[in-house]
């Protein structure tokens, strides 16, 4: 089964990296993971841009438009994840908050 990954980011430079790591750390990494960062004004972009170097299947896109730290901000970053990517290739698509670490 090939997994997607997407983590929409506004302003997760203070948690960002430990999900990095932890999602590196996991036994069976996702296939594709995509960081979506939403006009974040620390470091949240630069994290992502330096870790999709070092990781072959994380990809980094952008948000559409600035928007207010809300669900329907959440939602559109997901979307600009998922066009992204080829996500119709995939069999499982899941979110995973940019706070979090596993």
């Amino acid at each position: 089964m090939k997994l997607l990954l997407v983590s929409p980011a506004k302003n997760e430079g203070a948690f960002l990296p430990g999900l990095i790591a932890s999602m590196r750390g996991q036994t069976r990494p996702p296939d594709q993971w995509v960081i979506v960062n939403d006009h974040s004004d620390d470091a949240t972009p630069e994290i992502a841009q330096r870790a999709a170097r070092e990781t072959p299947w994380l990809k980094v896109a952008s948000a559409p438009a600035p928007s207010a730290r809300d669900f329907s901000a959440k939602v559109r970053s997901f979307g600009a994840g998922l066009c992204a990517v080829d996500w119709k290739s995939f069999d499982l698509v899941g979110n995973v908050d940019a706070d979090l670490t596993l």
